[in-house]
């Protein structure tokens, strides 16, 4: 059974379904990305974004989105993307792992219809919690017109809570071109405090550019 909605435009394609950075080779291009969200700080990274005018995606968890869904509608109407991080992060091969795969479809589907019904537009976009996924999820996801996008840089603010210390880190670390950064807007710090990341980034001559620019380049 599918759940697509056949009138809707399908604006991402890529040639494998999956993708873990922007391959850039002209500009040292940087898109945003975060998890786990929305959260009560959320907003406050928004006020950010919209200050420095970077667009970023949200991989939304279902279940923070029925929390907050004027945040979810603040994070649509102010231009960014809104992508699936499923129904309530359940990790997806482990699910599989063990065969339930109902639970593995009611993750996916119910979470679209949560967007969906909040936005007025399903996700296009998915991000597996803990980035983990087997051929034959990924084969299920992009049968339902999935893009998985994965990242190639940061996902360590929830551990080490501390932007100065990330932005040290990733700054040496980080590609030359093409990155696609991981932070969790429900880490106070990273909401907070996500301006230390992007001036030191803009410093560098790094462009931060939108789902929309990064995932043509996959094209």
């Amino acid at each position: 059974q599918t759940h697509m909605i056949v009138c809707e435009i399908y604006p991402f394609h890529t040639s494998n379904g999956i993708v873990y950075g922007c391959p850039s080779f002209s500009h040292r291009d940087i898109h945003l990305t975060f998890d786990d969200g929305p959260s009560n700080v959320t907003s406050h990274l928004l006020d950010t974004l919209k200050y420095y005018n970077i667009k970023a995606t949200f991989f939304i968890i279902g279940v923070k989105a029925l929390k907050y869904p004027d945040i979810v509608k603040k994070i649509k109407n102010e231009g960014h993307t809104i992508g699936s991080h499923t129904l309530s992060h359940k990790n997806l091969t482990f699910l599989e792992s063990i065969g339930n795969y109902s639970e593995i479809e009611r993750e996916i589907l119910e979470n679209e219809q949560v967007l969906k019904n909040i936005t007025g537009v399903r996700p296009w976009l998915f991000r597996p919690p803990y980035g983990a996924i087997t051929l034959n999820i990924k084969k299920y996801l992009n049968h339902h017109n999935y893009t998985v996008v994965m990242w190639n840089g940061g996902n360590v603010d929830w551990f080490y809570k501390d932007m100065n210390k990330q932005t040290e880190m990733l700054l040496m670390g980080m590609a030359d071109a093409g990155g696609i950064v991981c932070f969790h807007d429900r880490v106070p710090d990273t909401s907070k405090n996500i301006s230390i990341f992007i001036k030191a980034f803009m410093d560098e001559q790094h462009k931060f550019i939108s789902s929309e620019e990064c995932l043509a380049e996959n094209m």
